[in-house]
């Protein structure tokens, strides 16, 4: 997707044919294309980091206004950076199922989700769990289907361990 597609040509301007591969929230993460979110938190600033995200190839920085973005780089400026963030991320990440389900605590949430997807699944609906395992899925026969990250850690905060979704269209 294009930077100017995805937050407008005119927020974009010279970078609006800029290549959007992705959207991180950890510095760590970033990769050329990627949308970087810096955010003030409670233990660390994000915007402490927009340097390093940018030396890794962030195209664009959403972040408070008074930030301090390099030139070149797209500065997506709002007051509340978090939900201008999660907006783009949506747009990139579009389209979202129609329902989707949570799950999280500290006991049983795999065994929750399961019994859920294969229920959603036994009444018709096309069903996925996204977990620390991977995801699971199924296949047009009916077969469940685990796609694994082929790493250890979790590939996103999708998949941490304390939070599981199911997710489901009809």
């Amino acid at each position: 997707m294009k930077l100017g597609a995805l937050i407008g040509v005119d927020a974009a301007g010279e970078q609006a044919e800029a290549s959007v591969t992705g959207c991180a929230i950890d510095h760590r993460k970033v990769a050329p294309g990627t949308v970087f979110g810096a955010f003030r938190g409670l233990a660390r600033n994000g915007e402490d980091f927009i340097a390093g995200a940018v030396e890794a190839g962030a195209v664009a920085v959403v972040a408070r206004p008074e930030a301090s973005v390099p030139a070149g780089v797209v500065h997506i400026a709002d007051a509340e950076p978090r939900r201008a963030f999660a907006r783009i991320a949506a747009k990139f990440f579009a389209p979202f199922p129609d329902t989707t389900v949570a799950v999280t605590g500290t006991n049983g949430k795999t065994s929750t989700v399961e019994m859920v997807r294969q229920l959603w699944r036994m009444q018709g609906y096309n069903a996925a769990s996204i977990g620390t395992l991977g995801v699971t899925t199924t296949d047009s026969e009916g077969r469940a289907q685990a796609v694994s990250t082929g790493s250890p850690r979790p590939t996103s905060s999708l998949s941490s361990p304390t939070w599981r979704a199911c997710a489901a269209r009809a």
